[in-house]
């Protein structure tokens, strides 16, 4: 990974540190924080071998389901 590519993941980790700190636990916030999202779930993932995937799928989220007709 190039260097210039770090600040995508740091920006995008601050950003959920910053929403975790200010809105966790309060009802009627702007911002929703998911299930096993916060920075704190984040945290508790190092030293695991899948760190990256499980970061990524904890931001992103599941996809959405497509209904069949």
């Amino acid at each position: 990974m190039d260097a210039s590519q770090y600040k995508d993941y740091v920006l995008v980790l601050l950003f959920i540190k910053y929403v975790s700190d200010k809105y966790a636990g309060q009802p009627f916030a702007p911002i929703t924080i998911p299930a096993d999202a916060s920075f704190k779930d984040m945290v508790a993932l190092k030293g695991k071998s899948d760190i990256g995937d499980q970061i990524n799928k904890r931001i992103v989220g599941p996809p959405p389901l497509v209904a069949t007709d």
